[in-house]
């Protein structure tokens, strides 16, 4: 059965970024496409500071190297907390965030952390209160304060304690389980996952047309279905629109044939349609599956 699922992606990689960008083309449509990152962004090191932490994707664990690199991640972030107000009573992450999502645009830049990340709930009196990480706390404020919903706590510098607690932290829930992992129907800008960095350096290899840097990362039985002549004729066509600049909003998690995919919506800078990105990642961090729209 994944093998069945993963050669789907395989296929859709290629025949979804070639025939459907010339379908919409005889349209009179904007190309859809994916974007991605710059060099030496917050993603990169983000995923090589959990790698290094955790000694995972190849990379022997070194906590003092971590270490180094979790002093750059952390320049210039804060972490904002609030709760809830007027009688709002979220039962679930998605709730809060749909509310939140009323007053504020904050959101993850392609290449920093940018308005907010990591947004996790947590139980407290039968009630959830929420928490973002932001390089731009006094802008989160008042997108808070203007709420009637909502409720400002509190905004603090993070440190490197802080940022590990608050980053592995589980995302809670009224309910009976926490929306960690889930096969349920998606809700709007969910907790990103921790293979978010890996998005961004896949896009950023389409971009780029680095066949050799995407291929580090898939399974040999992906490899075997992507050429590289294929992948330069999908880098080629998509290229333009990609170094324009998009941002990713992570849609949901969904269990299918026993593999684990990932979703996200790619809102792009020239303003034109947004583009959809599916991932599927073993749990060696080898991607078996990546099907962009």
């Amino acid at each position: 059965m994944k093998a069945k699922l993963t050669g789907t992606l395989i296929a859709a990689v290629v025949c979804t970024a070639l025939l459907g960008m010339t379908a919409n083309s005889k349209n009179g449509n904007e190309k859809v496409v994916a974007a991605t990152t710059n060099d030496g962004n917050f993603w990169e090191k983000y995923g090589e500071w959990e790698a290094l932490l955790e000694g995972k994707n190849g990379i022997p664990k070194d906590e003092a190297k971590a270490g180094q690199i979790l002093t750059q991640l952390i320049k210039g972030v804060y972490l904002v907390k609030f709760g809830t107000a007027e009688g709002f009573n979220p039962q679930t992450p998605g709730e809060f965030l749909q509310v939140f999502s009323k007053t504020s645009s904050l959101r993850s830049d392609k290449n920093r952390l940018g308005g907010s990340g990591f947004f996790r709930t947590k139980r407290d009196n039968n009630k959830l209160m929420a928490s973002f990480l932001t390089e731009q706390p006094d802008q989160m404020k008042q997108d808070i304060e203007k709420n009637p919903q909502l409720a400002f706590i509190s905004t603090e510098e993070i440190t490197p304690d802080k940022f590990i607690l608050h980053v592995k932290s589980a995302q809670e829930s009224l309910r009976n389980e926490p929306m960690v992992k889930s096969s349920s129907p998606i809700v709007v800008n969910p907790a990103e996952p921790s293979c978010t960095p890996l998005l961004h350096k896949l896009l950023k290899a389409v971009e780029a047309n680095d066949y050799e840097s995407f291929a580090a990362d898939i399974t040999d039985a992906f490899k075997s279905g992507l050429t590289k002549q294929m992948f330069e004729g999908v880098s080629n066509q998509a290229s333009p629109r990609l170094k324009m600049g998009y941002t990713c909003l992570f849609l949901g998690e969904l269990n299918q044939q026993g593999c684990q995919v990932y979703l996200w919506k790619l809102v792009f800078k020239d303003g034109g349609n947004d583009g959809f990105a599916k991932l599927v990642v073993l749990k060696d961090g080898k991607v078996a599956g990546f099907l962009l729209q």
